[in-house]
C-alpha cells in the first residue's frame, strides 16, 4: 500500500528521524516520526501529517473529533421535590412573584435542602443533578439572582403563599440563630444575636412567613407582623435558646398564648424534674403532663424522658470529668478546661476532690420540658418542639466561612435573600415530612432524599431512550408512594 520514496534521518541527541511513505492508493505522502521509546528502548513510528508537494511543508493531521460521551445525571431529587412543590402550590407561587427567576430559586432550594452544603458548591452539584433550571448556575449567576430577591418581593411572596394555604390560625416559633461566621465575628455579635421567627399554618403545618428580630421583645409586638396575625389566632412556641433572655415574667406580661421549651440550666427546669421524678428509674420512654402553679398562674408542664439519650449524655459527661481529673492529677492543665476545673473540682494542695454538683448535673440528663398556658396535649407540644428544632438546624446551614467570603453574604442585600432560600427549603422539608406521614412511610426526610439521590439516568449517544438505574426494593416502595403514577 505504501511505497518508501526516501528516508531522511535527522541527527540529534535523541536520534529522532522522519519517515516519508507514499500511499499507492491515493498518492499522498504521509510523514511519520520515528522515536526511540524510553520504556522498551525500541523505535516507534507515529504519523504526524502529510507532505504538501507544492510548498514542501508538513501539513499536520486533523484532530480527531471526540465521540460523544454518555451523560450521567441523578433525576430522583428533582422528581420528588418538584412533585411536592407543584402539589402544595409552591412552584406556582414562585412563578407569580419571581417571573424570570423562579426556576433558579427552586433549584437553589433543592440544593440547600438536599446537600446542606455551601452555596458556592452549587455548580458542581447541578452538573450531576437534574433541576428545574436546565442550565447549571455559576457563582456569578447565583449572586445576580440573589440580588434581585429584594424585601418587597419577599413580602409579595408571603401574601401569595398565604392565600394558597388558607390557614386562619397560626403558630409562631421563635429561636436564636447566629448570623455571623468566624471570619467576621466580633464580641458584639454575641450581645445582638439574630432571633428567627417563623409563622406556620396550624392546619397545613407549613411555614407561611418569617421575620428576623434583633431584640427578643420585638417578637410580641403585632405592629411589625403580617396583617393576618392577630392576638387571638396565634400561639407562640419559644425555643430554649430564647427563653433565657425573655423569662417567664415577660410572657405573663405579654398576655399571649405560649409554649416554651425550658433550657436544662434554668432553675425552673431542675425544680420540675426533682418534684416529678419521684426516685423512679424511668425504664422506658416517658411522656408526662402535669399542672403546675407559677406566680399564682396555672400552666401545663409536659415532661419527656428518653433513657437512651440520658445514657449517651451521661457517659459523654463522665468522659469529660475523667479527662479533666487526669489533667489535674498530672498537672497538665488545658486553658479552655479551667471553667470545668472550678465548677466540678476542689483543689487543696495535692488533694483533688470532686464536688457534689456532678451528681446534680447528671440528674436532669435525658429530660425535656415544655411549659404552656394553653397547649394541654403533650403530643401537640412535642410536634411543635420538633418542628422548631428542625427549623433551627436547617437555618444553621446558612452560616459558613466559604459562602461568607465567596458569595459576599456579609452584605445585607445578599444575606436577606439567602435566608429566603433557606425558608423555601424549610417549606419543602415540612411538606415532604407531611407527605411521608400521610403515606405511612417509615423513612425520615433525610432517608427519602438519600434514596432519591441514587436514582440515575444515563443518556447514551445515538439512543433515543435513556437507561435508568435499577431501583432497590426500598427505593421502589418509597417512590411509588411519593410519586404514584410517575414511577415506571
Amino acid at each position: 500500500m505504501y511505497k518508501i520514496i526516501y528516508f531522511c534521518i535527522l541527527i540529534s541527541y535523541t536520534m529522532t528521524s522522519l519517515v516519508y511513505l507514499k500511499s499507492k492508493k491515493n498518492g499522498v505522502i504521509y510523514v511519520y516520526v520515528n522515536e526511540k521509546s524510553e520504556k522498551d528502548g525500541k523505535y516507534h513510528r507515529k504519523c504526524i501529517g502529510h507532505l504538501d508537494t507544492f510548498g514542501g511543508e508538513v501539513v499536520p493531521n486533523r484532530k480527531r473529533e471526540l465521540s460523544p460521551q454518555p451523560r450521567v445525571r441523578s433525576y430522583g431529587i428533582n422528581a420528588v421535590l418538584r412533585k411536592i412543590s407543584d402539589e402544595i402550590g409552591l412552584t406556582e407561587s414562585l412563578r407569580v412573584v419571581f417571573i424570570d427567576t423562579w426556576d433558579s430559586l427552586l433549584s437553589l432550594t433543592f440544593y440547600c435542602l438536599t446537600e446542606r452544603a455551601p452555596l458556592a458548591k452549587l455548580g458542581q452539584w447541578m452538573e450531576y443533578n437534574e433541576t428545574p433550571r436546565v442550565i447549571p448556575l455559576t457563582n456569578s449567576d447565583v449572586t445576580s439572582i440573589l440580588k434581585l430577591v429584594s424585601s418587597s418581593y419577599i413580602e409579595s411572596f408571603f401574601r401569595v403563599w398565604k392565600k394558597r394555604l388558607t390557614d386562619e390560625n397560626f403558630i409562631l416559633t421563635l429561636f436564636s440563630s447566629s448570623r455571623t461566621t468566624e471570619v467576621i465575628k466580633s464580641d458584639l455579635d454575641e450581645m445582638f444575636p439574630a432571633n428567627v421567627e417563623i409563622c406556620y399554618g396550624k392546619n397545613s403545618l407549613l411555614p407561611i412567613s418569617y421575620a428576623i428580630h434583633r431584640s427578643s421583645y420585638d417578637a410580641f409586638s403585632l405592629g411589625e407582623k403580617p396583617d393576618w396575625i392577630k392576638k387571638n389566632n396565634v400561639l407562640y412556641f419559644i425555643d430554649g435558646s430564647l427563653y433565657s433572655s425573655i423569662g417567664i415574667d415577660s410572657l405573663f406580661l405579654a398576655g399571649v398564648r405560649y409554649a416554651v421549651s425550658l433550657p436544662s440550666k434554668d432553675p425552673l427546669f431542675k425544680e420540675i424534674v426533682s418534684k416529678n421524678r419521684n426516685d423512679e428509674n424511668f425504664p422506658d420512654r416517658v411522656i408526662k403532663t402535669v399542672k403546675y402553679r407559677i406566680r399564682g398562674r396555672v400552666v401545663f408542664i409536659h415532661i419527656m424522658y428518653d433513657p437512651k439519650e440520658a445514657e449517651a449524655k451521661f457517659y459523654r459527661f463522665l468522659d469529660i470529668i475523667n479527662t479533666c481529673r487526669s489533667e489535674l492529677d498530672h498537672k497538665r492543665y488545658v486553658g479552655s478546661h479551667v471553667p470545668v476545673y472550678h465548677r466540678y473540682f476542689s483543689v487543696d494542695g495535692e488533694k483533688i476532690t470532686e464536688l457534689s454538683n456532678v451528681g446534680e448535673e447528671t440528674s436532669c440528663l435525658g429530660f425535656r420540658i415544655i411549659l404552656s398556658n394553653s397547649m394541654s396535649a403533650a403530643d401537640r407540644a412535642i410536634k411543635w418542639f420538633l418542628k422548631c428544632e428542625d427549623a433551627k438546624n436547617l437555618f444553621s446551614d446558612i452560616h459558613n466561612d466559604c459562602d461568607t467570603l465567596e458569595m459576599k453574604f456579609y452584605l445585607k442585600s445578599y444575606s436577606e435573600s439567602r435566608i429566603f432560600i433557606q425558608f423555601l427549603a424549610l417549606i419543602l422539608y415540612n411538606a415532604l415530612e407531611r407527605k411521608i406521614g400521610e403515606r405511612g412511610l417509615k423513612e425520615s426526610v433525610s432517608d427519602v432524599l438519600a434514596l432519591a439521590k441514587e436514582l440515575v439516568r444515563v443518556d447514551m449517544p445515538g439512543r433515543k431512550r435513556p437507561m435508568m438505574s435499577e431501583m432497590s426494593v426500598r427505593q421502589r416502595s418509597a417512590m411509588e408512594l411519593l410519586l404514584c403514577d410517575d414511577v415506571k
